[in-house]
């Protein structure tokens, strides 16, 4: 009788083990994953520049006071320190709850995750934070301290435990310091990960103040525009704003909207009213040419917009062939200008009209994560982040 209790127990020990360790393989395997993603980032960015040759993107920092040295070898990176990216992007962004899905495509594009890189304008590091985006940090570093080292999550205490040891400088802010605070192997990848997470914090604070404070829902109201649920177009909005500012974010699709509404305005003039009375909804709206969900798809990319502007382009030259490519670049430009808003999307429309950072940043950003998402599924990225669905 002892021994059929026995070889019960064994049993019923081996069936939930079993179990326990098949629930864990998603776990696991997310992780791995998630390492594959970093490893891909990191040897895929920046394809023209071999591992070993010099440029002047990769610097070197000796401590974290001493002025980056351009001019550096591409790094190779070891296994280990491809896992600490990961764990360290992980768990900041548990911490300061922010999608990882929606951050990684973005630090892929602005560093392929290279901890030690500057660009031109002495961006710095994996954030790629500019002077005004770290003064920024700066101001309201403290009072993610003390937020981090109250919680009682796993993220944040890896957090607290990972920066106490380096003592008080960690979380001094940078202030005119050298940028190597960011750069160098002493504090980082953690602290410039930390800054990069709190600055998109910050740019979803800015979106959503400057969103209630230019009136956005009332302006898409009135450009026809069809949902109330604003979550997916912030997102957007937010993501612009890593590049241009959340202000100025919220600023370009308040123009948007007021040449859209200036056209339906225009367009309404030119209906008998009682026609457009009769019209249903889904008719006026094409006639008006209201603002719809569709208008805010950047995953769809810019290859038919691309396309007409080459066609402008080969059009001018054939035209003139004095013409220089700067002033065939300017031409083309106006007559673009000289569209009707309503033939934009939002996309196109900042192709043309955009006057601060990188007009294709969110439609490039979008393909990174179309990319990363046909290689590896969603585990480090959603392409639906760059689009509002309908």
């Amino acid at each position: 009788m002892q021994g059929f209790f026995f070889k019960t127990f064994i049993k019923l020990f081996k069936t939930a083990f079993v179990t326990f360790v098949v629930s864990l393989l998603p776990f696991f395997a997310a992780a791995e994953n998630f390492d594959t993603c970093m490893d891909h980032a990191l040897k895929s960015s920046f394809p023209r520049i071999a591992v070993g040759e010099k440029s002047r993107l990769f610097v070197r920092c000796s401590t974290e006071k001493s002025q980056p040295e351009a001019g550096q070898p591409r790094p190779r990176y070891t296994t280990s320190e491809i896992k600490a990216l990961s764990q360290a992007f992980e768990n900041i962004t548990d911490c300061l709850e922010i999608d990882p899905q929606w951050l990684f495509p973005k630090l892929m594009m602005e560093s392929g995750f290279h901890v030690q890189i500057q660009n031109p304008n002495g961006d710095a590091g994996i954030g790629q934070l500019t002077g005004k985006a770290i003064a920024d940090v700066d101001q309201v570093l403290p009072g993610y301290k003390e937020q981090i080292f109250k919680s009682s999550k796993k993220s944040c205490q890896w957090i607290k435990s990972r920066t106490q040891y380096r003592g008080a400088s960690f979380w001094r802010p940078l202030l005119k310091e050298s940028k190597c605070s960011l750069m160098s192997k002493n504090s980082n990848p953690v602290k410039n990960l930390l800054y990069a997470g709190i600055f998109h914090k910050m740019n979803e604070r800015y979106v959503d103040n400057e969103f209630a404070k230019r009136n956005i829902p009332a302006l898409l109201r009135e450009a026809g525009y069809p949902r109330q649920d604003y979550v997916q177009l912030k997102r957007i909005l937010i993501t612009l704003g890593y590049n241009t500012g959340g202000a100025v974010a919220v600023k370009n699709l308040q123009d948007y909207l007021f040449s859209r509404i200036d056209f339906i305005r225009r367009k309404s003039q030119e209906f008998n009213i009682q026609l457009l009375g009769s019209l249903t909804a889904e008719d006026r709206a094409q006639a008006l040419s209201y603002v719809q969900a569709k208008d805010f798809d950047f995953k769809k990319g810019l290859g038919e917009f691309q396309k007409h502007k080459n066609s402008l382009k080969q059009q001018l030259r054939e035209q003139n062939r004095q013409l220089s490519d700067e002033q065939v670049d300017v031409a083309v430009s106006r007559v673009l200008r000289n569209v009707s808003a309503s033939m934009y999307s939002f996309p196109e429309w900042l192709q043309v009209w955009q006057s601060h950072g990188g007009p294709g940043y969110v439609s490039s950003l979008a393909q990174t994560a179309v990319h990363l998402e046909k290689r590896f599924g969603r585990t480090c990225s959603n392409p639906d982040n760059y689009r509002v669905i309908e």
